[in-house]
């Protein structure tokens, strides 16, 4: 629990002294920026080998039932299109990336048109385990760190999302008794 708040510490830290600094004089005005949303699971699979981390299922035969798993969207697939010129090409000045923590490991239940009945995962990152890990699913820190130099070196900012509000739960009982 000590090293948690030690990394939270030192995150808000970093914030607050990234915001003390004098911004560059790029031109760059947030009020005219084209901002460009990145549901990391759902853009690109860029490395199939990363799709089934953790024991997560991916087909549960159906449609409706595969909806909220995991589709295999991840860092280097991100990398690959960011190399190829996608944002650059649309215009894009930030890419807005979908929080990159270790996300539940299992599945919590869904609410369709019967409550529960469907597997519902954190792909959209908003099912936070472990705030000090990045999830695997997403890929690496060394494809992260890739994927975030080549951004900026195409001049592309990049806004990381920091869901720490809502976490995940533990385990399924949890979630159960949660609802």
């Amino acid at each position: 629990m000590a090293k948690k708040k030690l990394i939270i510490l030192a995150l808000a830290t970093t914030m607050l002294a990234a915001c003390g600094k004098k911004a560059a004089n790029d031109g760059f005005a947030w009020n005219k920026a084209t901002v460009y949303f990145v549901l990391v699971d759902r853009f690109c699979n860029g490395d199939s080998t990363n799709d089934q981390q953790y024991g997560r299922c991916t087909d549960y035969g159906s449609e409706r039932m595969n909806a909220s798993t995991f589709h295999g969207g991840d860092y280097a697939g991100l990398l690959q299109k960011t190399k190829e010129g996608y944002f650059a090409d649309l215009g894009v000045d930030v890419v807005w990336l979908t929080d990159p923590y270790e996300q539940v490991h299992g599945w919590v239940p869904g609410s369709g048109w019967v409550v529960n009945d469907f597997p519902h995962y954190g792909y959209h990152g908003y099912y936070p385990l472990d705030y000090t890990e990045m999830d695997k699913n997403y890929g690496t820190i060394a494809e992260y760190r890739a994927l975030i130099d080549e951004l900026h070196a195409q001049g592309i900012r990049v806004m990381e999302g920091a869901n720490i509000n809502d976490i995940g739960y533990p385990t399924y009982l949890d979630a159960l008794q949660a609802t």
